[in-house]
This record gives structure tokens, C-alpha cells and sequence, in this order.
């Protein structure tokens, strides 16, 4: 009898994004160890670090785009060389943060081979002083020795998966320089197999398009199988730019135009209770919908999804959410490593091929080594980073443009993204 034929790869990411972008370099001005201000997800004496300004993904809900000198086009991505000499010098200072958060206002795992380098320099580093790190990323890890180091200090280490859709083609829309749902899916069950901390972040939930049964059945279920246990979710909050950016997409793409619809009825709201309104749904329609949403997951797990609803950005649902620890847990023990069917203990779980996974090599980003932008000018980028709450006191205004009609991010400063 012949053995049965093993499941296919998972598809290559048919990724829209410009075949070419820019990737410079720049330094820090100021410190980076700052304590984290007004997210209540977020603990104050836990430290956020940016290793960019500009993410290739551009995800269509992202509303750092949409800040002041923020990159416009998705195509400039500028990387922090001196990062890790700041963070050393800080250390040895005295200043020493509960936990490093990489990174709010860009993808610390993007397919940029120098970001993802800056990324791991820094978790490292942070490792080898005995602080625990986390990170947030819907990219994929691409460096073998890397995950095996955090898979050594499993205990120390807290890994969210953004991930809204398991639809090819919504992500596609959606997040196009994003990795595929099924790569990112690879990569939490790794996690949890070799005892990281591991969360699905499901932000934003986009009504009518990413929130129907048939798409939450789905993404709970696949979670629930990769051994995940939380689940953290927030409907989305139109910005201006946030709504310009989607208004233009769902122009040529009609399967997104009930999330507008959707927000005809919406009412103005202030995150934080400060800084510039939004659109946000009915306090009233949320707390309906979060309660389904809790339901489905229940019932796609046997009750084993844990879904915590984002405080920091319900806050007029005190009761209903809590805490998403967008960080990871504050005091938590690691779980112990799950080794798949088949795998001895001493084995454990292998590392699957998340090589294969990656974005294609032709978006390797051309001249690396340059150090300007498309304009031909150098870059003083923007050293203070601003939680989402603080950021909505400051106006979106895109980038001034160059005469070549494109965007030039000079003085772009950190955002935080969805």
C-alpha cells in the first residue's frame, strides 16, 4: 500500500505590491525605552520600540498611513541602524522596562530583510538582559537561527498573529504585502508547539466583510487548531484617512463596500476620551455584535478560545471588555511545548518550512544600501513615538509631494498602526 501523498504547501503569496521599493536608513534621535502613555492594554513600565517608519504591507485599515509625513504609498520603508546602541546605553543607564513591545507603528517581520535583521538584534538583546520580549506581526519569521533562539527561551518570549481574514482574496485587498493567512497560521501553531506564548490578534473586524459567520467559523476554528487559546478582537474605527483609504478600494473591489455602509450609522468618538473624533459603530450594535462573535468562537472550540474584546479601544464597553494584553500576559507561565502526533518527546516539534512562505524574492527590495528617498534628499525622521489615543490630538496630513508627483517621508514620524 503506498503512503498517502503529503498535504500541499501552502500558496505562494500572489502579492500585489510594487515589484520595487525603497528601503534607507536612518538613526534615532532620542531614546527608545519610553514608557508606554494612555493604552490601557498596554502596562505604563512596558517599553515600545519602532524599528521603522513606512511598512510594504499596506493594509488598507492602517491609520499610521494616514499621519503626517507618514509614507504614503507603501513603497519607502526606513530602517533604524543605531537602535541597538541606543538600547545598550540605556540599559547600562539604569532604564530597564518589564517588557520590550515591538512594534506599534510598523510590522517588525515585514519582508524586509534589514528590518526583520533590527527586529532580532534588539529581541536578542533584550533577551540577554533578562527582559522579556514581545512582538505583533502578520509577516513571517524568515530566519531559521533566529526562531530556534526563541524557541531556547521560550519563557521569555510572547509572539501575537495579527490575522482578520482566512480569505485569499479579502487579504488580498486588505493586506497586500502581508504574508498569507495559512503561512501565519504555521507560524503561531510553531509557537505554541515549542511553548511561546502565542495570542491571534483579530484587529480590526470589519462589518459586513470579515465578521460573517461563515468567515468567524472559519478563523476560530483554524485558530483553536493551531493550539492558540487567545483570541483578542476590536471592531474597526474609521479615521479620515482610514475612510479615504477604504472608500478608494472599495471603488474597483464591491466586496468591501458594506463595511462604508455599515458606518452610515456610525457616531462620533474620542479613544481615550481625548484627542480628535472618530467614527466608530453604536456602543449599542458592538456590544451586540462582540457578544456573537464570543458565541461563534465558543462553539468553534468547545469553549477553549479565550476572546478578550480591546479596552483601549471599547472603552464605552467597560463592562464587556477587559485587558486584551496586546503585549502578552503580565504574570503568566509559559505553557509546556506541545510536540505533534508522531514526534517523541525528546524530538519535540520540528520547525516547519516557513522559508517557503515568504514573500516571493523578486520583491527583494532593490539597492539596499541606499540612503535617501525617491526625492534624492536625507531623512531626519521623527524620534517620539505616540500611543493611538495621543496620536488622534495630532491632524493627518500626508506627506508633501515631490515633484515627481510621489511622496517623500522626510521628518515621517512612529505611529501606531491597527
Amino acid at each position: 500500500m503506498e503512503p498517502p501523498e503529503p498535504p500541499p504547501p501552502p500558496p505562494h503569496h500572489p502579492s500585489p505590491l510594487p515589484q520595487q521599493f525603497t528601503c534607507t536608513h536612518d538613526t534615532r534621535k532620542s531614546k527608545i525605552l519610553t514608557p508606554t502613555r494612555a493604552l490601557q492594554c498596554l502596562p505604563s513600565n512596558f517599553a515600545t520600540v519602532n524599528v521603522s517608519a513606512g511598512c510594504v504591507h499596506q493594509c488598507v485599515y492602517c491609520f499610521a498611513a494616514g499621519y503626517r509625513h507618514s509614507p504614503a504609498d507603501g513603497t519607502i520603508c526606513r530602517v533604524y541602524d543605531n537602535l541597538t546602541e541606543f538600547m545598550e546605553e540605556e540599559l547600562a543607564s539604569g532604564r530597564r522596562p518589564a517588557r520590550l513591545h515591538l512594534s506599534p507603528s510598523c510590522d517588525p517581520f515585514q519582508p524586509i530583510p534589514e528590518v526583520q535583521s533590527v527586529s532580532e538584534q534588539l529581541i536578542r538583546q533584550a533577551l540577554a538582559h533578562h527582559i522579556p520580549a514581545h512582538f505583533i506581526t502578520k509577516g513571517v519569521l524568515i530566519h531559521r537561527p533566529f526562531r530556534e533562539y526563541l524557541v531556547a527561551h521560550h519563557e521569555q518570549v510572547f509572539m501575537t498573529v495579527g490575522l482578520i481574514t482566512l480569505d485569499p482574496a479579502l487579504q488580498t485587498l486588505l493586506e497586500p504585502g502581508a504574508a498569507p493567512p495559512q503561512a501565519r497560521l504555521a507560524q503561531a501553531q510553531w509557537a505554541v508547539s515549542h511553548g511561546i506564548h502565542c495570542a491571534v490578534r483579530v484587529v480590526p473586524v470589519l462589518p459586513g466583510v470579515t465578521d460573517t459567520d461563515a468567515q468567524m467559523r472559519a478563523l476560530f476554528t483554524a485558530i483553536h487548531a493551531t493550539g492558540v487559546r487567545i483570541v483578542s478582537l476590536s471592531y474597526l474605527f474609521l479615521r479620515p484617512h482610514v475612510r479615504d483609504a477604504l472608500t478608494q478600494a472599495a471603488q474597483a473591489h464591491p466586496e468591501l463596500r458594506p463595511a462604508l455602509a455599515a458606518f452610515e450609522h456610525s457616531v462620533p468618538m474620542k479613544l481615550g476620551g481625548r484627542g480628535g473624533a472618530i467614527e466608530a459603530m453604536p456602543a449599542e450594535w458592538r456590544a451586540r455584535e462582540y457578544r456573537r462573535l464570543v458565541a461563534l468562537a465558543h462553539e468553534c472550540s468547545g469553549g477553549a478560545l479565550r476572546v478578550k474584546i480591546c479596552l483601549c479601544k471599547n472603552m464605552d464597553l467597560p463592562d464587556q471588555c477587559c485587558n486584551c494584553d496586546m503585549a502578552g500576559p503580565v504574570l503568566s507561565p509559559a505553557p509546556a511545548p506541545v510536540a505533534p502526533a508522531g514526534a517523541t518527546k525528546e524530538q519535540g516539534a520540528p520547525l516547519p518550512d516557513l522559508e517557503a512562505l515568504v514573500l516571493p524574492a523578486a520583491l527583494t527590495p532593490p539597492g539596499g544600501d541606499e540612503e535617501t528617498c525617491g526625492c534624492g534628499e536625507g531623512a531626519a525622521l521623527g524620534d517620539t513615538m505616540l500611543s493611538d489615543e495621543e496620536d488622534d490630538a495630532q491632524p493627518e496630513q500626508q506627506a508633501a509631494p515631490t515633484a515627481d508627483g510621489d511622496s517623500c517621508a522626510h521628518g515621517a514620524g512612529e505611529r501606531p498602526r491597527e
